[in-house]
């Protein structure tokens, strides 16, 4: 019996503290309790991993899909407005209809100007196997066009250089898979430079405080994590990832593939030449004195990154707020006027102030990239803003793919210029939109060869420079006489 009791003596605090480290390292890898300042922000820092699919358009693939995979018939509408002030008002449409022929892979589109449902002028685009080719019958009575093979011998008619650069056709799918980083690299990338970067920031550079925040109209209550670095934390950073670069084979190989898919020279491309290239850079930067601050950053709320600020200070603030159906990137750039007095002024020089009244002045671009998902429609919005203390002179893009309903899809697009002038405004918009359907059979559509097109392939340069400038400088002089049955004068 005493045994037992001696037993349970040792066993009890033994199984106490068991269930008490259990209970600790549970919180510890599920929560962030007992976690530093300096673990929460990289924690919360990793999950901008995603700030890529800002750019990607979903619908976009499934789009591709559709069409690559089905016979289609297409139609839209093309849209130009110009409106200055309150009186001025101009308007010009282009009627677009296109067709795909999946069992021939031949496609053919054209656009039309309009004055009302008066044709004024058309041009018309095939590709038929690797040829495309486009017409203009007021301008030339066949396509016009060029051969995606042996690209290579037709630029070699033109003398121009770095030919090996040059691909002997064009795959632009092949050419964005090649640009792609696999799963393995990034975490060979991760591994190999992290380290660096953290052990050369101390742990006081940590913080970590609250704040209430709003995006996209939600109020959220925040954790933020933040690291200031100073600048020279971040050339040494700089310095010491670029040394470690040059002995990394499996990155530097990395790089060279990948600027060589770019059309970049044996320059950059032999290893041997892209070290001693990396050698100039880091003796660049060593020389170079690196004054502003750097702050980062992380808003967390229920353990989800929403908002990552990157702020050097006086010069430039990357704002990336995160969300599941919403996501933007807000960057702005802060140039300040720093004109100097002349020197050596002759003293009945008349000096005017004007420059010197702005000295001192500051100007911030600002540039927004968002992204809006659902399960029908995905929009890509760019905002560029020159100067936010005109904020009238702007630029917006929206494009917005639709997914596939009913073997249909609807696209609009929308592009608006504005400028500001002497307290005038004038707006130039673009509107496009189109249909694409899904169908069992279409109109035929012609196989380009000899007999209807004139391919560059088959000329020499001499020869089709010569045709495509007269070919050109007819079908301006086309045009613009069409516009000007519209209104718009041939310098608009």
């Amino acid at each position: 019996m005493r045994n037992k009791k001696k037993i349970l003596l040792i066993v009890i605090p033994i199984i106490v503290v068991l269930i008490i480290v259990a209970v600790i390292a549970v919180l510890y890898f599920t929560t962030d309790l007992f976690k530093s300042n300096k673990e929460l922000f990289w924690k919360y820092f990793a999950q901008n991993e995603d700030i890529t699919n800002i750019l990607k358009n979903d619908k976009f693939e499934l789009q591709s899909q559709f069409k690559q995979n089905n016979t289609y018939t297409a139609n839209g509408n093309l849209s130009f407005t110009i409106e200055q002030g309150e009186n001025s008002f101009k308007e010009l449409n282009i009627a677009t209809s296109a067709r795909h022929d999946a069992n021939t892979n031949r496609t053919y589109a054209d656009a039309t100007l309009k004055n009302g449902d008066i044709d004024l002028f058309q041009v018309s685009y095939i590709n038929c196997d690797d040829i495309y080719a486009i017409k203009c019958d007021e301008v030339f009575a066949n396509y016009v066009g060029v051969k995606n093979s042996g690209l290579k011998e037709l630029v070699a008619k033109y003398e121009v250089n770095n030919i090996e650069s040059i691909p002997d056709s064009i795959d632009i799918n092949q050419y964005i898979t090649s640009l792609e980083i696999t799963d393995a690299q990034k975490q060979h990338i991760l591994d190999t430079y992290f380290p660096i970067i953290t052990n050369n920031i101390l742990d006081n550079q940590y913080a970590k405080t609250n704040e209430n925040i709003q995006i996209s109209g939600n109020s959220y209550a925040a954790n933020v994590y933040k690291v200031q670095l100073t600048g020279e934390n971040v050339k040494q950073i700089i310095i010491s990832c670029l040394n470690t670069l040059k002995t990394d084979t499996e990155t530097l190989v990395l790089i060279s593939n990948k600027l060589s898919t770019l059309g970049f020279g044996i320059e950059y491309t032999d290893i041997v030449n892209l070290t001693s290239k990396i050698d100039e850079l880091i003796s660049q930067i060593q020389q170079t004195t690196m004054e502003d601050n750097m702050n980062i950053f992380i808003y967390e709320s229920n353990e989800t990154t929403i908002r990552t600020i990157v702020e050097i200070e006086n010069n430039m603030t990357i704002t990336y707020d995160r969300g599941d159906s919403n996501s933007s990137i807000t960057l702005d750039v802060t140039r300040t006027n720093n004109n100097n007095m002349p020197q050596n002024v002759d003293a009945n020089e008349i000096i005017s102030l004007d420059n010197q009244a702005n000295e001192g002045t500051s100007t911030t671009s600002r540039i927004v990239i968002s992204k809006t998902t659902s399960d029908n429609l995905t929009t890509n919005n760019v905002q560029i803003v020159p100067d936010l203390n005109t904020a009238d002179s702007n630029i917006s893009v929206d494009i917005n793919l639709g997914s596939v309903q009913n073997n249909s899809i609807n696209n609009y697009f929308t592009v608006i210029f504005n400028s500001s002038s002497d307290g005038s405004i004038e707006s130039t918009t673009i509107n496009y939109n189109n249909s694409i359907t899904k169908t069992e059979q279409v109109e035929e559509i012609a196989e380009l060869n000899n007999s209807n097109t004139a391919i560059a392939n088959n000329y020499s340069a001499e020869e089709f420079s010569t045709f495509i400038t007269s070919w050109t400088s007819l079908f301006s002089q086309k045009l613009t006489e069409k516009l000007s049955v519209l209104g718009f004068e041939s310098n608009m």
